[in-house]
């Protein structure tokens, strides 16, 4: 008896795409390393916004809870500091009171 293969209702060349997008998805940054360049480029450019402390406490907050990798302990401490140095009277930086 043959055994099956849970991707055997694919066709050769929707296996060969699912690969190649499985190998890009790999090479992409992990999602909380990726929040927080986007949010400290974000608190960069518009430092008035009054989004971005609640913006760096929830991306410190991903670097504790979502996957993560060994570059996610200095992206979590720089949005740390930024939060605490440009916002420290903000209730988010008095939440955060950690970085992971």
């Amino acid at each position: 008896m043959r055994e099956t293969s849970a991707l055997d209702f694919l066709t050769a060349a929707q296996k060969t795409a699912a690969q190649a997008e499985v190998q890009k998805l790999r090479a992409l940054e992990t999602a909380p390393n990726y929040l927080v360049a986007q949010v400290l480029a974000w608190a960069k450019r518009t430092p008035d916004d009054p989004r971005v402390p609640e913006a760096l406490h929830l991306v410190v907050r991903s670097t504790r809870y979502g996957c993560t990798d060994a570059k996610t302990t200095q992206f979590s401490k720089q949005a740390f500091q930024v939060l605490h140095k440009q916002y420290p009277q903000s209730s988010w930086a008095q939440q955060t009171k950690y970085w992971y």
